[in-house]
């Protein structure tokens, strides 16, 4: 879902030299010191943190709603977000 772009504009060939080679997953949320959180972070060019994995639900999970579907959806635009951080160094 997020790869295919880059295949599609730079090749095979690019992406694997740049693709993140580490995702790191963690449950809670990353808070900053105004109360805000981060989603994810990029660090040293080939690591991507994503931050608030314990938020998915599944259709299956009890008290799941239709706006769960639209963390997934977040989670692929920080992707998205910290794949280009690592473009830009």
């Amino acid at each position: 879902m997020w790869i295919d772009p880059y295949i599609l504009q730079g090749g095979e060939l690019f992406f694997k030299k740049y693709c993140p080679k580490l995702f790191v997953l963690a449950g809670s949320a990353n808070w900053n010191l105004d109360g805000s959180i981060t989603l994810g972070t990029a660090e040293g060019g080939r690591k991507i943190v994503l931050y608030l994995l314990n938020d998915f639900k599944n259709k299956s999970m009890p008290g799941y709603t239709p706006a769960d579907s639209a963390i997934p959806k977040q989670m692929f635009h920080v992707i998205h977000h910290e794949f280009g951080h690592i473009l830009d160094h």
